[in-house]
């Protein structure tokens, strides 16, 4: 029988999103992704990177924009970013939702199709 942690990683790689755990300053505390066909990695690995030194300046405003709503009003916020990737565009949904007191969990699901 599995432990909670390892029932919840079960569940984490049923599903093709990107999951980031931030803490209150945009600092990248976790990183999942399930999604081996996606072609982008982040060079030089993203934990203990803030947001802003992981994505391009205007995905990373965005994101930060939405982290901070989501820690000072605690309500879901959702929004849609491009990434360029192996010379092609890829679009995804980001919803960013409070995770624990200080911390925020950002799900990023491709949408490109």
């Amino acid at each position: 029988m599995k432990n909670p942690l390892q029932k919840l990683e079960t569940i984490f790689q049923a599903f093709t999103d990107q999951i980031f755990v931030l803490d209150p300053d945009g600092l990248i505390l976790d990183y999942k992704s399930s999604d081996a066909f996606l072609p982008y990695t982040f060079p030089g690995g993203i934990l203990n990177q803030k947001i802003q030194d992981v994505f391009p300046p205007d995905v990373a405003v965005k994101l930060e924009h939405a982290r901070r709503t989501v820690q000072q009003t605690g309500d879901v916020t959702t929004l849609e970013y491009a990434l360029p990737i192996s010379n092609r565009e890829y679009w995804f949904e980001a919803r960013l939702v409070p995770f624990s007191e200080s911390q925020v969990l950002l799900t990023a699901r491709d949408i490109t199709a």
